[in-house]
């Protein structure tokens, strides 16, 4: 009898800490979801403050003559030239400082059209037209929709199939939208 004394005892004692560490997995759970929507909302907000800031309206507004009289073809603008390169160097000024304060790899300006305007980091999508990939989609996201996007991690080729995440806000001016930062 005393044994089963025992046993009874070691199973409620097993049943106590078993809901003790599924109590305390739960709370670390619901702690780190917390931190994780935290981080993310800060994420929105961030960009949505760069969508609404001087820089990317002067880079879409500067550009847009520039991509129209600047086309190899009709997915391909020529950015190997002077031109392009002041620019970038007068109205995206700040935007390497921003990419960088918000830890951003890179930072792209994406017009309405889907063509890669200005990028804080040189890749080969630069002065390209997006037609797919994970960029592509993120701003037909958020062209489409108005709002801030968020693309869960992908394989990205064009960073040698490095996983990224991509966050992405339209530019609106004038009820129009201009592109997507």
């Amino acid at each position: 009898a005393q044994e089963q004394g025992f046993a009874v005892i070691e199973k409620e004692v097993n049943s106590m800490l078993h809901q003790g560490v599924n109590d305390s997995l739960d709370l670390v759970l619901q702690m780190k979801q917390g931190q994780v929507n935290s981080f993310f909302k800060q994420l929105f907000n961030e960009l949505d403050n760069i969508s609404k800031g001087k820089a990317p309206a002067d880079v879409f507004m500067s550009m847009a003559s520039f991509r129209s009289s600047n086309m190899l073809d009709d997915t391909t603008m020529d950015i190997d030239n002077d031109m392009y390169t002041t620019l970038c160097e007068f109205r995206g000024k700040g935007l390497p400082e921003i990419a960088e304060k918000s830890g951003y790899a890179n930072l792209y300006l994406i017009d309405a059209d889907g063509f890669v305007l200005y990028a804080t980091t040189r890749g080969p999508e630069l002065g390209r037209k997006l037609d797919s990939g994970p960029l592509a989609d993120i701003w037909r996201q958020a062209i489409s929709t108005r709002t801030t996007q968020l693309q869960d991690v992908a394989l990205y080729q064009e960073e040698e199939n490095t996983p990224c995440f991509f966050i992405a806000a339209p530019v609106i001016q004038f009820e129009s939208v201009k592109g997507v930062v």
